[in-house]
């Protein structure tokens, strides 16, 4: 669908190129992920239009992933804003604002994040029904950061409130024009300090999110402005909007610190299990990131299976959990969007489960297929000087076929369970350090009795 919409919103601005430059419309891509999947199908032609339109200030793109959620840890974080580079590069456009609409809140490391990659603004549209806005709305105030340094915020009204507030799809300038002099009305009773207003236009009211170009939207502000009604209405882009921004001295804008709670977040409560899964995967995923940057070669599934696993870690870590009808649990597309969701979480681990298992083998030098194992590598990955308690299987001493597809599938590493038949040994290990013992020099290492084994 989102390859559906952006090539309609193309088909849009080439419809209206000679239309003044006042009222041609534009369209926002909210977040990356969409821009890339559509790039994955998109002619030649149509990327080089959308650079064209980019330039031209026609199109805009928000720097994060997906809409996030604070499941997010910093790792995530700034994986979701490595795309921009890549974008940046190929479209030769700024990307210097961050969309948050219909979330309500970031993690407050986010900030500091976000001014690293090259983000100045922030765009936040959150929905009043599921939460509340922090400060006073619309507001522009600077987000000081846990560094001491200060990101721009542009804490905008719920997002579709342009159509919701002026009644565009009536399709009548008139009626337009009592909502807006009644919202002006509104700003100029709480003294709303600026000379523009930002809001953001969907296609209602039948479709609120998820939704291609408004055509008749864009055809009413063109009558509007042609008809001489103020104040004039011109679309923009989010990095038109930080340069609009950028004009205020610092001293005209209030500063605020802290963390920005998300009371959307409630979806992760719903599914305990698959949240737990997710959060575990992501250890993981550093392991196996960390034993990557030691592998002497590129390995074409192994490197898949590490950006699938990390992406759908992220889609699901994403804001949305089902749909408008979620508690009609018999609910087709409730169902659907469920199995979906669901599955991000389970993917994610079984990719990371063979991507780690796999850079353990490349460090170990395992050979694909023996007749025996001839020890163990014990492996100490966090940067504290630490102990190592580890146990051995009986069955691992057995001899017979051992493959590495089958150590893949170990029970004790899917279940994390011991069997009754181990045996342990403890070592003291630096920072970051493996060892490979074999099991002819076991009996070097102390033995740790079961009594004193706690376990968690």
């Amino acid at each position: 669908m989102q390859y559906d919409f952006i090539k309609e919103a193309l088909d849009l601005l080439d419809e209206t190129e000679k239309w003044s430059s006042i009222s041609k419309p534009a369209w926002t891509c909210e977040v990356t992920s969409q821009v890339l999947k559509w790039m994955e199908l998109a002619e030649e032609k149509h990327i080089r239009k959308f650079k064209t339109y980019i330039k031209e200030g026609r199109i805009g793109v928000g720097g994060m992933q997906y809409n996030t959620t604070p499941l997010c840890n910093a790792e995530q974080l700034v994986r979701q804003l490595e795309p921009v580079k890549k974008l940046r590069e190929l479209f030769e456009a700024p990307i210097k604002t961050v969309i948050q609409h219909d979330v309500n809140g970031m993690s407050w490391n986010m900030s500091d994040i976000m001014i690293d990659c090259g983000i100045e603004l922030l765009i936040m549209g959150i929905n009043i029904h599921q939460g509340g806005a922090p400060v006073d709305r619309p507001l522009i105030f600077r987000w000081q950061t846990p560094s001491g340094r200060e990101i721009r915020v542009f804490n905008g009204e719920q997002y579709t409130m342009f159509g919701q507030m002026f009644k565009t799809y009536k399709n009548d300038a008139a009626i337009m024009e009592k909502g807006v002099q009644d919202y002006l009305y509104r700003l100029e009773n709480k003294s709303y300090p600026y000379d523009f207003i930002f809001l953001t236009s969907t296609n209602i009211p039948v479709c609120w999110d998820n939704n291609p170009p408004d055509c008749a939207v864009a055809g009413l502000i063109r009558r509007w402005n042609k008809e001489g009604r103020k104040p004039m209405i011109r679309y923009t882009t989010p990095d038109r909007l930080n340069e609009r921004i950028r004009l205020f001295p610092d001293n005209l804008l209030p500063v605020y610190k802290g963390d920005w709670t998300d009371y959307w977040n409630f979806g992760s409560g719903s599914s305990a299990y698959e949240t737990a899964l997710n959060q575990n995967t992501k250890g993981r995923l550093f392991a196996a990131d960390f034993l990557n940057a030691f592998s002497n070669f590129d390995h074409p599934a192994v490197k898949k299976a590490a950006e699938e696993s990390w992406n759908n870690l992220n889609m699901y870590d994403e804001h949305t959990w089902g749909n408008d009808r979620s508690m009609e649990h018999d609910h087709p597309e409730t169902r659907s969007q469920w199995v979906m969701k669901a599955n991000s979480a389970y993917k994610a681990r079984e990719l990371s489960e063979y991507y780690l298992v796999h850079e353990l083998e490349s460090l170990a030098k395992n050979p694909e297929q023996s007749n025996k194992l001839d020890g163990i590598l014990v492996l100490n990955l966090s940067p504290q000087k630490k102990v190592e308690v580890f146990p051995i299987p009986g069955k691992w001493k057995n001899p017979g076929k051992k493959l590495a597809t089958a150590r893949f599938r170990y029970d004790e590493q899917l279940r994390h369970t011991i069997p009754e038949d181990s045996s342990y040994y403890s070592l003291e290990m630096e920072p970051y350090s493996w060892v490979k013992i074999p099991f002819s020099r076991l009996d070097n290492y102390r033995y740790v009795s079961e009594e004193n084994i706690t376990t968690g």
